[in-house]
């Protein structure tokens, strides 16, 4: 496919064919791009605009444009110019960019002066790499996605506002997609406590960040989850010295945090599996305090998984742990599975707290997964089985959940702990087989 130049210091025939006859604007080369090809933009390009810029590339998903910034005159292999060393710059001084069609790109910085948000995503995916998305002005969004089933992916990424009241980063629209791997979101001129650093304001929209730093936002602040089905998942990140998970009406917006660290410490291997999953039916946090002797342990710490349920839960909407307990059956024949438990209420029944398991199949249901729970109907009172074990907190009572099973061949044991009732239920993630 064709090789297009993008330089604001070329002064040749303006065609984009070569660095000396490059294109002065990036904005006027894509109107005679075909999906695949490539551009190459000087690192040390500049270009505004004083209204909306719409870079509208033709690319698929497939077939994406591929939009590099390199060093100014240099002839195939081109060097990479990654946003550490400079970068291409694409500028707005009034409005937002609308950065649409499948694009793959690499070390530009984008800039948005005054209002509204700098990036925008549409229909098909953009991937961007080693990317800068900003605002200088203190009334700007930076991430705002404003149209409907987006896709977009972010890899070591930075975003910074100069947003001092309101919401930092903000996606809108339904059933956006977006994942952000080892980005850093700067946040620094929020002001009250009560400000949000991310927002997802609209159904059906599943966030991803994995690895990113969010540190430089203040404290206090929250990460808001407002729309139906709407998903947020935080994975190994770095997060603000301290803040909010605040979620929506329904059961069906959740924040998970995985693997992450509370306080704004680095990111601890130290810390596998859930550390905080929120929705209508409670939260479910990483425990230290209250764990069992010889249970879960992440290498330096024992630890356990508190479940807060909030006065909404029940037997039909219960709080339960999206990211499931996990332990391997690695032989056939009869074994005991079993859960501990460890709960502040004394008097717990199979309808207050009870385990979906997913296990190899048995009989001659080869290959297959055999899904049973050990809930009973909504007016069971049959108690949970009490149980010796040591925990932290000798008051508390303890609890085990037992459920035999005889898989045909080995294979994963996925379980995953309901609780309907408004009391604090400490789980232990080492699950038992034997």
């Amino acid at each position: 496919m064709p090789t297009y130049y993008v330089d604001s210091a070329a002064t040749g025939a303006n065609d984009g064919t070569s660095w000396t006859d490059a294109k002065t604007t990036l904005s006027a080369l894509i109107a005679s791009l075909v999906a695949g090809d490539t551009i190459y933009i000087a690192s040390a390009h500049t270009e505004g605009a004083t209204g909306l810029l719409n870079l509208t590339f033709p690319g698929t998903i497939t077939n994406p444009n591929i939009l590099i910034s390199a060093q100014r005159g240099q002839t195939s292999p081109h060097v990479y110019e990654s946003m550490a060393t400079g970068g291409g710059k694409v500028n707005t001084t009034v409005n937002s960019f609308l950065l649409e069609g499948g694009t793959r790109v690499y070390g530009v910085t984008f800039e948005c002066n005054t209002i509204s948000a700098v990036i925008r995503h549409n229909s098909n995916m953009s991937v961007c790499h080693d990317c800068v998305f900003t605002t200088t002005s203190q009334n700007a969004t930076v991430l705002s996605t404003n149209n409907n089933f987006m896709r977009g992916i972010f890899h070591n990424c930075t975003f910074t506002t100069a947003e001092n009241a309101g919401t930092a980063y903000q996606v809108s629209g339904v059933n956006n997609q977006l994942e952000f791997y080892g980005c850093t979101f700067n946040a620094a001129s929020l002001g009250a406590a009560a400000d949000d650093v991310l927002l997802l304001n609209a159904m059906d929209q599943q966030v991803i960040c994995e690895a990113c730093d969010f540190s430089n936002s203040g404290s206090g602040k929250d990460f808001v989850v407002n729309g139906v089905g709407s998903s947020l998942i935080l994975r190994g990140c770095k997060m603000p010295s301290s803040w909010t998970a605040n979620l929506g009406t329904d059961d069906f917006s959740k924040l998970l945090l995985l693997e992450g660290s509370d306080g704004g410490a680095n990111p601890s291997a130290a810390s596998p599996g859930l550390r905080h999953q929120g929705n209508l039916s409670g939260i479910i946090t990483h425990e230290t305090t209250e764990v069992r002797t010889g249970g879960a342990n992440d290498g330096d710490t024992d630890y356990s998984w508190k479940y807060a349920p909030s006065a909404s839960v029940g037997y039909h909407v219960p709080l339960f742990n999206r990211i499931p307990l996990t332990v391997w059956h690695d032989a056939t024949g009869s074994k005991t599975l079993t859960v501990f438990v460890s709960s502040s209420d004394s008097a717990l029944t199979d309808k207050d707290v009870w385990m979906d398991v997913e296990s190899p199949a048995e009989g001659t249901a080869s290959y297959k997964m055999k899904r049973s729970t050990t809930r009973g109907n909504p007016f069971s009172t049959t108690a949970l089985t009490s149980d010796s074990s040591t925990w932290t907190t000798g008051g508390n009572t303890k609890y085990k959940m037992t459920a035999t099973l005889n898989p045909v061949e080995p294979g994963p044991v996925i379980v995953r702990v309901n609780v309907a009732k408004d009391a604090d239920v400490f789980v232990d993630p080492e699950l038992s087989l034997a």
